[in-house]
């Protein structure tokens, strides 16, 4: 074989063996970078989710809280009709709120913790 010719086919076959291994690369970085965006928003998602059951669980105590003080001072005014009518008044609209807070920590919260 002539070198001319051998020197050819060497130079196209490490340019052939080049392309492979950057096409290689190439994968490995694009399934790399794939995977880093995965993950970081999988990790952006968990947070937000923290954060919004957090809030929720804080409402729900509250909530929670207000109703149960109310309870409280009607216990404690059972012995004046007029008193307990009055602080009945607002049972009302704690119950509303602590009924809107529970359905908020049904919806957030995982199915293992609301059943």
């Amino acid at each position: 074989m002539d070198a001319g010719v051998a020197g050819l086919v060497g130079a196209l076959g490490g340019a052939a063996l080049g392309a492979g291994g950057a096409w290689g690369a190439a994968i490995i970085a694009l399934k790399g970078a794939r995977y880093q965006a995965d993950t970081q928003a999988k990790s952006a998602h968990d947070q937000w989710l923290r954060q919004m059951r957090r809030e929720s669980y804080a409402r729900f105590t509250e909530a929670a809280r207000a109703a149960n003080h109310l309870e409280m001072i009607i216990w404690e005014a059972l012995g004046d009709l007029s008193r307990v009518q009055q602080v009945a008044g607002g049972m009302g609209e704690r119950q509303r709120d602590l009924t809107a807070a529970a359905a908020d920590v049904e919806l957030i919260a995982p199915k293992e913790a609301v059943n």
